[in-house]
């Protein structure tokens, strides 16, 4: 019988240990910034409230990519995050989200820039 912790060091050692981690999050409002990677926890702490961070996909791409308005139906928001102003200007952040379906279907976290173009920055399980 396979541990949670022993199938963990199998898959570091057969994937590499930058393979398998888990997630920490930081008390910062710009999506880029409020999570990092970290050592695997498999203790589960359920939040007793719903909190904002639950509406955010925990899985963001590197870098938002440009979608079609058009492959787009939204479904909540938006959720307005200005923030960064005090850092230098490259960590400003001022966008509206919303929760999107994909026309493939893909629950998508989406936002669109000052020239209206759109961008997916993250995928719901």
């Amino acid at each position: 019988h396979q541990t949670p912790f022993s199938l963990i060091d199998d898959l570091k050692a057969r994937l590499g240990a930058d393979v398998c981690y888990g997630i920490a999050t930081y008390d910062d409002c710009r999506p880029e910034r409020a999570w990092q990677p970290t050592a695997p926890d498999l203790v589960k702490k359920a939040p007793s409230t719903p909190t904002r961070a639950q509406e955010r996909p925990l899985w963001l791409l590197a870098k938002p990519e440009p979608v079609a308005a058009r492959s787009l139906t939204l479904l909540k928001g938006p959720e307005r995050i200005v923030s960064g102003w005090w850092s230098d200007t490259a960590g400003i952040v001022e966008r509206d989200y919303f929760i999107a379906r994909h026309s493939n279907g893909t629950q998508c976290w989406v936002f669109s820039d000052a020239r209206k173009r759109w961008y997916i920055h993250g995928c719901f399980a």
